[in-house]
């Protein structure tokens, strides 16, 4: 895997930890056994916590099946998958994270380039892609302890 992918990786991988940290274990939001699941239900549980999150001065934008989340410590976007992995990651979401931690004005422009880093890595068995009809990948040596199938002991 190219050194400036594992280093975007390992960065989105920690924020993305820490919003999950916010999510499930601060608000007590559930982890959605899908990404439907997520689609359906979140937008109820995320207005049942508002009190909470914005008392902590946190900006939550629930769309699809993944949420924006705008913390005082950090800032990141990212969905849920097919069968709820909360720790995948795409081209998109990676290059948006980067765009936004180097405080760029714009268009996000490397979108094309992290995206073939991401097949190239799969391709060469570095990266796991959640389903092929998506274009979600894992990294199985960052997982997240709020990955369902972690839990499992899978």
């Amino acid at each position: 895997m190219r050194d400036s992918l594992a280093t975007i990786i390992t960065d989105f991988r920690e924020v993305q930890d820490l919003a999950l940290d916010y999510l499930h274990g601060r608000l007590g939001l559930p982890i959605p056994s899908t990404s439907v699941d997520w689609a359906v239900t979140a937008r109820r549980a995320i207005q049942a916590k508002q009190e909470t999150f914005t008392r902590d001065g946190v900006v939550l934008r629930k769309h699809g099946v993944g949420i924006e989340i705008k913390h005082p410590h950090f800032r990141i976007d990212f969905d849920y998958g097919p069968n709820g992995e909360c720790d995948c990651f795409d081209s998109w979401r990676l290059s948006l994270f980067t765009h936004q931690m180097r405080s760029l004005r714009g268009h996000v422009q490397m979108q094309a380039q992290v995206a073939r880093w991401l097949s190239d890595a799969y391709d060469d068995g570095e990266l796991i892609k959640v389903h092929d009809d998506y274009s979600h990948y894992l990294d199985p040596t960052r997982r997240s302890r709020w990955s369902l199938d972690t839990q499992d002991g899978g």
